[in-house]
């Protein structure tokens, strides 16, 4: 198999102190990331971890710039590698200002695969409205489909997502038939759902999914919702993992580590992979979570 990269972007989670009360991660079983990293792996962390297959990597969020963290500069700054609040001068969000924007354009790991000769692509679909919604111009793209479209990688459909070819956001496509109306998509069992994506992230050379139900589970959930939610991510994991997926995961600015309390804090963790990337670009990747 040749090796790969897969970015799986979980929104609106982070790592804070455990506290039974208000944090999902102290009532959470969740045996894969615990395997991984070892125990206390999602409390308290200051320095970095570093097991024998995963490396999980404390990251200030704000990237030494006052405000509270958006989704636009912070979602920009982990596809460009660069300080884009520091850049602007601002956290901003939730969609790309010009500023953004224009940062985004000037190249993303969707770019430097594609200009390198490599196979990528964003593996999350979106239904017909979404793309109706944008031609008109009631909406504009948010940070990923942006990178993407911009490094000339279409945006996946419900097309895609019937023939196999796209992951959905909540994984099982349940989503797709009860809100969304499209009967005729088949519901995944999350075991499924995982082997989808690991088949899927394999054949490219870089992949990327959006999970954004966490964030939303964050913000509206109950406290028992955000415990099943966590555990579903690990169980989803747990499946990809095993099938050889090289594995990096985005938590964006968390707020399901404060489900009593929504808000914004201040901690992104990110897993990388051990595996090699394409050519000398990302020698010696292990899955590393920034939090």
């Amino acid at each position: 198999m040749q090796p790969f990269v897969h970015l799986f972007f979980m929104d609106g989670v982070g790592l804070s102190a455990p506290d039974e009360a208000t944090n999902p991660f102290s009532q959470a079983e969740m045996p894969v990331l615990t395997e991984l990293l070892g125990e206390g792996w999602a409390f308290g962390l200051t320095e970095p971890i570093a097991t024998e297959r995963a490396t999980l990597v404390p990251t200030d969020a704000t990237m030494d710039v006052a405000g509270r963290p958006q989704s636009a500069t912070g979602q920009a700054t982990i596809l460009t590698g660069r300080n884009v609040p520091q850049l602007i001068g601002e956290h901003y969000g939730p969609k790309p200002n010009p500023a953004v924007a224009e940062i985004i354009r000037q190249g993303t790991l969707f770019h430097e695969v594609v200009q390198s000769g490599g196979r990528a692509a964003l593996l999350s679909p979106y239904p017909q409205g979404y793309f109706d919604a944008i031609d008109s111009g009631r909406r504009l793209y948010s940070a990923v489909p942006l990178a993407a479209t911009s490094a000339g990688i279409r945006l996946r459909t419900v097309d895609d997502l019937r023939a196999g070819e796209a992951i959905s956001p909540g994984f099982t496509n349940q989503g797709w038939r009860d809100h969304l109306g499209y009967d005729d998509i088949p519901v995944l069992s999350l075991s499924e759902a995982g082997q989808r994506l690991a088949t899927l992230a394999a054949s490219f050379d870089f992949s990327f999914m959006e999970h954004w139900p966490s964030d939303q589970t964050g913000h509206r959930g109950t406290f028992a919702e955000a415990v099943n939610h966590l555990e579903m991510i690990d169980a989803f994991l747990g499946v990809c993992l095993p099938a050889g997926t090289t594995m990096t995961d985005c938590l964006s600015s968390p707020v399901i580590t404060a489900i009593w309390r929504p808000r914004i804090t201040v901690s992104i963790p990110a897993i990388l992979s051990r595996r090699s990337w394409w050519g000398e670009t990302m020698r010696h990747w292990r899955p590393i979570f920034m939090t």
